[in-house]
C-alpha cells in the first residue's frame, strides 16, 4: 500500500504512479465524511520521510462553550514521529457530535505550512448542561481513518453566574457589599482596554451604584477586567435611601441581571413580646425589627434592650432582658427574652436604636 510523502518534490514519473493510484482507488467508499488526504503517497519503507501512520493529531479544545453561539480558537496540530509538525496540505476531518464545524472546507479544513488547523464551533443551543465530543481524523487515499483524537467540553446555556449575593437579597444600607461572579465559558473578551471586560451596570435609588473596591467612588457602570482566572468580583453600595435595584452583568453578547434590595437607615422601630402575659418566674421571647422608610428590614443596626419599668418594685432580682444589645441580622430582626420575677404585676420592655432616635416598648403582664 502507499503511505504519503511529506516532501513535495516528484520526479514526472512518480507524478503519473500517483495518478494512477488516484485512478485505482476513486471507486472505493470512504469510511470519513469530506475529502481525503491530499498528501502525494510514496513507499512505506521511505526512511527519510516516514509515513503517515506514524504522525500524531492532537486537538486543543475549549472546556466550556456557551450554547446557540459561534467559539473561535480550536486548533489541530499534526506532526510526525519525532513530534515535528507535518508541513503538508493533508485534509483533517472534523466530527462533533452535536453542533457545527466552522472551517476553511466542509467537514474540515487543510493543514498549513506549520501542520495545523484552526476552526470553529458552532455550539447547539442548550437548556441544561450538555457534554459534546469532537473528533479530528486523517484519512489515507481510500478514506479509510489512519489517525485521530477527540476531545470533550461541556457547553452551557449561561455565560455568567452570580455567586453572591443571591437574587432578591437585601444589602444593608451605609456598607459596601463585594460582589462574586463566575465565567462559566473559555474563550470570551474579559479584557475591558480591549473594548471587552465584565460590564457590571446598577439600576436603583439615589445613591447606590457599583465600585470596583472599598475606597473607589460609585458609578452607575463599571468594567472588570478578568485575567487568568474564572472569577471576579466588584462592590455594591446601596446608598442610604433605600428601594429596589437591578444588578446586570454582561460579557460579549451575553446579560445576567438580578434584583436586589438595598435597605435604606432606620426610619422605625417595632418590639413584640411572644407572649402578653406570662407566669410568674416565667420567660417570654422578645422580638425586635428595624424598618427603612419604605418598609424594608434594614440589617446590622444595635438595638438597646432595658426594664423601662420593673413588674414590681423594687425590680425582683430575677427579673431581667437578656441581651441588653442585639443586632439585627439580614431579615431585619433580633431575639431577646424577658425573665419574670417571682411575684405579680406588670413590666414594661424598651428598645431603641439611639443613632436614629428610635424607641418604642411593649407591656408584658406577670400572673
Amino acid at each position: 500500500m502507499m503511505a504519503p510523502r511529506i516532501n513535495r518534490s516528484l520526479s514526472i514519473g512518480l507524478l503519473w504512479q500517483a495518478m494512477l493510484a488516484c485512478a485505482l482507488f476513486c471507486c472505493v467508499d470512504s469510511s470519513l465524511e469530506g475529502e481525503p488526504s491530499t498528501l502525494i503517497y510514496y513507499e512505506a519503507d521511505d526512511e527519510e520521510n516516514g509515513t503517515l501512520a506514524d504522525a500524531t493529531i492532537s486537538l486543543d479544545c475549549f472546556g466550556t462553550v456557551l450554547g446557540g453561539t459561534v467559539t473561535d480558537g480550536f486548533l489541530v496540530q499534526v506532526t510526525d514521529g519525532d513530534g515535528e509538525p507535518i508541513a503538508a496540505d493533508n485534509f483533517v476531518q472534523l466530527t462533533p457530535t452535536a453542533g457545527t464545524i466552522v472551517a476553511a472546507s466542509t467537514g474540515g479544513g487543510h493543514t498549513d505550512d506549520a501542520g495545523q488547523v484552526e476552526f470553529s464551533l458552532n455550539a447547539p443551543t442548550v437548556f441544561a448542561e450538555t457534554e459534546l465530543t469532537i473528533t479530528a481524523a486523517i484519512a489515507d487515499s481510500t478514506g479509510t481513518e489512519v489517525v485521530s483524537a477527540s476531545c470533550a467540553l461541556s457547553v452551557v446555556s449561561d455565560a455568567l453566574r452570580l455567586v453572591s449575593p443571591g437574587s432578591g437579597s437585601l444589602l444593608n444600607y451605609g456598607e459596601r457589599h463585594e460582589v462574586t461572579f463566575e465565567l462559566l465559558v473559555e474563550g470570551l473578551d474579559t479584557d475591558c482596554s480591549t473594548g471587552g471586560g465584565v460590564v457590571a451596570r446598577l439600576v436603583g435609588p439615589s445613591g447606590a451604584g457599583v465600585a470596583a473596591n472599598l475606597t473607589d467612588e460609585v458609578s452607575s457602570r463599571l468594567c472588570i477586567t478578568v485575567e487568568d482566572a474564572e472569577s471576579g468580583q466588584f462592590y455594591i453600595d446601596g446608598g442610604s435611601g433605600g428601594g429596589a435595584a437591578v444588578l446586570s452583568l454582561t460579557v460579549d453578547t451575553e446579560e445576567l441581571e438580578v434584583d436586589l434590595d438595598l435597605g435604606g437607615e432606620p426610619a422605625a422601630l417595632v418590639l413584640k413580646a411572644a407572649a402578653s402575659t406570662v407566669g410568674t418566674d416565667g420567660v417570654t421571647d422578645l422580638t425586635v425589627a428595624v424598618y427603612d422608610d419604605q418598609g424594608w428590614e434594614v440589617s446590622g443596626v444595635p438595638v438597646v434592650l432595658s426594664l423601662t419599668r420593673c413588674a414590681t418594685s423594687p425590680c425582683g432580682d430575677r427579673e431581667t432582658v437578656t441581651p441588653e444589645l442585639v443586632t439585627t441580622g439580614s431579615d431585619g430582626q433580633a431575639s431577646a427574652a424577658y425573665f419574670a420575677p417571682s411575684e405579680a404585676g406588670g413590666a414594661l420592655v424598651g428598645a431603641s436604636v439611639d443613632d436614629h432616635g428610635l424607641a418604642t416598648s411593649v407591656a408584658i403582664a406577670v400572673e
